[in-house]
């Protein structure tokens, strides 16, 4: 299956109620959101700023300004491809750093020269694949691209870890009673790899304010923004909050939110 360049793409599943709920899916979603318009051009990397839908920032849209390049390298399971690769029975990197044809590069070769990029900020991605083509890990890498030189992304490929976002309400516990008690529905919690656009992964009424919390499972090791708002009683957003998950292969990472109650 073809991937597309995501221009926002957190790797993640939360459960039945997800929007969202694996990397491939979530590819598609992204590249028929840019194919409609959203997060700029479909074809192009994500940028911001200049007079031109399309050009670098801060660069005026009639200042010619030359590609770049991309040096995509990998490890497994942290180790060097030269033993990684084998120890995981990986045979070959899919790689995709634009729309269009991915590349298929071999696991021991280590890395891989994407030439001749516009500069901006891309999202390379990877699928560690077996003999038969099968994944066995992903992993996406924010990269900026300059002008006239090369940038570094590294796919760390290796087992996800996890993402607990928790909330309480004064300090204590978030029972059905306190969320009642502080008008209190739910919460919509947004995840992202620190792009622009994030992906909704709560669904439009978020997660129920007596949970206490979620936990997505199958998220990418990295840092992940996560940002958090109320859902009152009448589905209004109201306290908003901004935290950072550093998810590390394997393990389970907690960001809490304390709700304010309503003051009395």
């Amino acid at each position: 299956m073809v991937r597309a360049a995501r221009a926002c793409a957190p790797v993640v599943n939360g459960g039945s109620r997800v929007s969202v709920v694996s990397m491939r899916s979530l590819v598609v979603a992204l590249a028929l959101l840019a194919a409609a318009g959203c997060g700029g051009a479909a074809a192009s990397p994500t940028n911001s700023g200049g007079t031109d839908a399309g050009g670098p920032a801060d660069v005026p849209g009639d200042t010619f300004v030359g590609p770049g390049s991309a040096m995509i390298t990998w490890t497994v399971n942290g180790q060097p491809p030269a033993t990684g690769c084998a120890a995981a029975n990986a045979v070959n990197v899919q790689i995709q750093v634009l729309f269009g044809n991915p590349v298929t590069v071999p696991c021991t070769a280590g890395q891989y020269l994407a030439a001749d990029l516009p500069a901006g900020t891309y999202n390379v991605a990877g699928d560690l694949q077996d003999g038969s083509g099968q994944t066995i890990f992903q992993y996406t890498a924010p990269t900026v691209v300059p002008s006239g030189a090369t940038a570094d992304a590294v796919l760390a490929f290796g087992p996800p870890g996890s993402l607990s976002v928790l909330w309480t309400i004064g300090g204590a516990p978030a029972t059905a009673a306190r969320c009642m008690s502080a008008g209190v529905l739910g919460m919509q919690v947004q995840l992202g790899l620190g792009n622009p656009i994030m992906v909704n992964v709560s669904g439009p009424d978020g997660w129920a304010c007596a949970a206490g919390g979620h936990r997505f499972t199958s998220v990418q090791p990295g840092n992940l923004t996560v940002d958090a708002s109320v859902i009152d009683a009448m589905r209004h957003l109201g306290q908003h909050f901004t935290g950072m998950g550093v998810v590390t292969s394997g393990n389970d990472t907690q960001v809490t939110f304390d709700i304010a109650p309503p003051m009395m």
